[in-house]
């Protein structure tokens, strides 16, 4: 068994799983091409959502607005938010700064193409390479960026054990009708956890609407749209209830 710690949280990985193999590699949503897709799409579609969060005058900040959003995101309480396609410092620091308040015991990015500059790293083979983060570098947060597929990482990590950002990539970066992102969505059910949150931009299209129509994660599972928004300006949330 195969157990990585995560900037503080010790995760036993499951075994590969051998079939995403011959999805990840000749996918055109993976391998060399996700490193222009990100770089572009991180750039100029998920770096302005943090800001917008949180800006004076989003519709998120309106009182009853604001409820809707701070009850979902207790539920990040005591647990590890793994954000999907978390792009770089730039997206990351301001990201944790969010949900900070919310008391998540670590952040984890995962990103195929996240750079984090001379910090120490190790590699975990057929999950990624791993930089902790650290106080001494100014992180909000505990917990690491690992630089991998998102796939695979998720493959990798135990059932029902984390919450999950889709920070933009629900619907920029994973067409769910193509094999990689069925995968994705199908191991974002798996590793969800009962108590914890799966939370995106939008539910026009895109991965998070899937999995909100899914069967096998909405059988009691609650969608939690917050009123008077736009995909630009919103959180959509998702409940995975235990069956």
């Amino acid at each position: 068994m195969t157990v990585v710690n995560l900037g503080g949280e010790a995760f036993a990985l499951r075994n590969p799983t051998v079939e995403y193999e011959d999805v990840i590699l000749p996918e055109d949503v993976t391998a060399w091409v996700v490193g222009q897709v990100e770089a572009t799409v991180l750039a100029r579609h998920q770096s302005p959502h943090v800001p917008r969060w949180t800006a004076g005058g989003s519709p998120l900040e309106l009182p009853h607005n604001r409820a809707l959003r701070d009850r979902a995101l207790a539920r990040l309480a005591g647990m590890p938010v793994v954000d999907l396609g978390c792009g770089g410092p730039e997206s990351t620091d301001p990201f944790q700064a969010f949900i900070k308040p919310f008391n998540p015991k670590l952040y984890v990015g995962v990103n195929h193409v996240a750079t984090y500059g001379y910090r120490p790293w190790h590699e975990v083979p057929q999950f990624g390479i791993v930089t902790p983060f650290s106080a001494d570098y100014g992180d909000p947060l505990p917990g690491a960026i690992v630089r991998g597929d998102m796939l695979r990482v998720l493959s990798r990590l135990p059932d029902n054990s984390i919450s999950i950002a889709l920070n933009g990539i629900d619907r920029a970066i994973l067409p769910p009708d193509l094999p990689y992102g069925k995968a994705v969505a199908a191991e974002i059910t798996r590793v969800a956890h009962p108590e914890g949150l799966v939370f995106g931009v939008t539910l026009n299209g895109g991965i998070l609407s899937t999995l909100a129509e899914a069967e096998s994660f909405t059988g009691a599972a609650v969608p939690i749209e917050i009123a008077n928004t736009t995909a630009a300006d919103g959180f959509y949330f998702l409940q995975k209830v235990a069956a």
